[in-house]
C-alpha cells in the first residue's frame, strides 16, 4: 500500500507476485482456483478415490468432492482433456461438473 502511494505501484505488484509464489509453492490449495502446468491431465484412482493429475509430475489437479457420485470416469476423462486443452484448471468447466448430475 505504502508503494502505490508513491507512484511504485508497479514494485508493489511485482513483490506481491513473489510472494505469492512463495505461498503456493508452501501450500498448493492456496491457488486451487488457477494453476498453471504443463503436460498431460489423467484420470487415477488414489485412496479410493477418483482424482485428475498431471502424467508427467504426479501434481494434483482436482478430486470431486463426495456428493458427486461418478459410475464411471468419463465426466471426469472429459473435465482432464479440458484442463490438458487449457494447460490450466478451468473454474468454469469445473462449476459445470459439479452442478450438472449429467
Amino acid at each position: 500500500m505504502f508503494g502505490i502511494a508513491l507512484g511504485l505501484g508497479a514494485r508493489v505488484s511485482w513483490q506481491h507476485e513473489i510472494e505469492m509464489n512463495d505461498c503456493l509453492k508452501q501450500n498448493p490449495a492456496y491457488g486451487m482456483v488457477k494453476m498453471k502446468f504443463w503436460g498431460t491431465a489423467i484420470v487415477v484412482k488414489k485412496y479410493k478415490k477418483l482424482r485428475i493429475e498431471v502424467l508427467e509430475t504426479g501434481m494434483f489437479l482436482y478430486s470431486p468432492p463426495d456428493f458427486i457420485r461418478l459410475h464411471d470416469r468419463k465426466r471426469l476423462q472429459k473435465l482432464a482433456s479440458r484442463f490438458t486443452e487449457l494447460q490450466s484448471r478451468d473454474i468454469k468447466a469445473i462449476m459445470d461438473f459439479e452442478t450438472n448430475p449429467l
